[in-house]
């Protein structure tokens, strides 16, 4: 069999194992800080502190089994500030030490990459836990969201995460609240409109196609003579 088409074959046969690994889609974001800051924290006492947010998150999306996973959380809080109205306010030291360039999962009160994932909607992926049966919700009259629950909800005494990752062609934005449901003077965390940017990923065909054919012998076709007998 000419060795062109058992290469091709070859390749063929290849992209094929692939296919299967390609149906979980992992995208990488970049949060975008400029004056976005999306980060914001509220006590039970009065300290209310708001921040950027920058670094990076991965996430694995199965759209055809409706899951979703948050993993490679590598974003800190920066530039943390007393929240409006008393941004004209320094914050203490001790209160900036607190935050300031922090890993946002040595601050948020859950393992946001524990959490499952699942899709509510095509460009829309919502990840909850440790309860179940908790969901978010977006009041009318408040940026800050909340959290609803359905009859079958099972509570876990402690903190619960809820957040939703609206997806678009190059950019993801971000909301979510952690709670304590049976603390009444527990703070709450938030992310609100925190925008990521998709950090381009390299095409993996290229490469492999690339790969296949430099593997092919190359043949030197003799010469041919132009002496005429």
């Amino acid at each position: 069999m000419n060795r062109y088409i058992v290469a091709s074959l070859t390749f063929a046969a290849v992209a094929l194992i692939a296919l299967p690994s390609f149906a979980i889609e992992t995208r990488t974001y970049q949060f975008s800080a400029g004056g976005n800051r999306p980060f914001l924290y509220d006590s039970s006492w009065g300290l209310v502190v708001d921040a950027q947010l920058a670094g990076t998150f991965d996430l694995m999306l199965d759209q055809s089994a409706g899951t979703a996973q948050l993993t490679n959380l590598q974003a800190r809080i920066i530039n943390p500030a007393n929240a409006p109205p008393k941004q004209n306010i320094p914050l203490t030291a001790s209160d900036r030490a607190y935050f300031d360039n922090l890993l946002l999962s040595n601050r948020w009160p859950t393992n946001l990459s524990s959490l499952p994932g699942h899709f509510l909607a095509p460009d829309l992926a919502e990840f909850d836990g440790p309860s179940s049966g908790i969901f978010l919700v977006q009041p009318a009259d408040s940026i800050r969201p909340t959290f609803g629950y359905r009859p079958d909800a099972h509570f876990v005494d402690g903190f619960n995460t809820v957040l939703q990752i609206k997806l678009g062609s190059s950019m993801a934005v971000v909301n979510g609240v952690a709670f304590y449901p049976f603390a009444i003077d527990a703070p709450f965390y938030y992310l609100l409109d925190a925008q990521a940017t998709l950090v381009p990923e390299p095409n993996v065909i290229v490469p492999l196609a690339i790969g296949v054919i430099s593997t092919l012998p190359y043949r030197r076709r003799k010469p041919t003579s132009d002496k005429r007998i």
